[in-house]
Parts: structure tokens; sequence; C-alpha cells
């Protein structure tokens, strides 16, 4: 074998393994088991084909996790696919139940559509729907 074959068979392998990694985002996925979220490879994989901010959601998930809030995670892609604000969403969810208030995700979704900042607004909001 010579040099060029060698170094051709390298850059291959490099260009197979960056390629392996960014669309498999494993340091995402030790992440999130180590947050308590429970996806899988494949599920970050399929999230990343149809362009969903896979880090966005990831992270909204553990902070959603760590605040013991159960929010599937199906629904925040479809929201953040649908040009949602996923953190509107997230910081408005904990916020209400720092505070004791009851928000529900579909409630925080539809505030977030309406370009509502709900973390910052939240009693008001909850106060006027009442």
């Amino acid at each position: 074998m010579d040099v060029v074959n060698l170094s051709v068979i390298i850059v291959i392998g490099l260009v197979i393994i960056t390629g392996f990694f960014y669309f498999f985002p494993i340091g995402l996925w030790f992440a999130a088991q180590l947050g308590g979220v429970n996806v899988s490879l494949m599920e970050l994989f399929f999230m990343k084909f149809r362009k969903a901010p896979v880090a966005e959601i990831i992270k909204g998930l553990i902070m959603l996790s760590n605040s013991n809030i159960i929010i599937n995670r199906k629904d925040l892609e479809v929201h953040a696919l649908c040009k949602g604000d996923v953190m509107n969403v997230v910081n408005g969810m904990i916020t209400a139940r720092k505070i004791g208030l009851d928000l529900s995700f579909e409630k925080a979704c539809a505030l977030d559509f309406q370009n509502i900042n709900i973390a910052e607004n939240i009693v008001d909001i909850l106060e006027k729907q009442e």
C-alpha cells in the first residue's frame, strides 16, 4: 500500500466518523441519560433528520425532569417544529410550578404562540384567564 492510498482511506474514515457523530449526537444522548430523560439514539437521529432543535429539546426535557414535570418528548418536538419557543414554554412551566400555579403544557404552548413571555407574566396571565 502506498502513502496515497493510505491517506485516502484515513480521510474517508474521518468523514464517516464525523458523519456518524453528526447524525447520532452521542453527547446529547449521554447528557439526557444523566439528566433522567429516557431517549434513544434512534429518536435523536430522527429528531435531527426532521430538523428539530435537538439540543434545545433535550435541555428543556432535562430541566423539566429536574423540576418533576413530565412532558412527552414528542409534544415538545412538535411545538419546536411549529416554530414555537421551547425554552419559553419550559421556563414558564417551571416558574408556574415554583409559585404553586397549575399551567398545562397545552396552555403554555398557546401562550407561547401569542408571543407572551410566560415566565415573566405567569401570575397576570393566569389571573386574567380565571
